[in-house]
């Protein structure tokens, strides 16, 4: 994902466990698809560990 500037501090307000299906919903105009010739950028990581272990496949 690739944040817009102007939605940080609402990203930054998120609480727990509960990710960003809020902000989708809210800010839908904003939303942009691309398509991406490289899976791995698909992939979802959360921990500087999960980045390593994808990084190493």
């Amino acid at each position: 994902m690739l944040w817009d500037r102007s939605l940080f501090a609402e990203l930054m307000a998120i609480d727990g466990d509960q990710g960003a299906r809020q902000l989708f919903a809210r800010h839908r105009e904003k939303i942009h698809l691309l398509e991406v010739a490289e899976r791995r950028i698909l992939a979802d990581f959360n921990t500087p560990k999960e980045l390593a272990a994808l990084l190493a496949r």
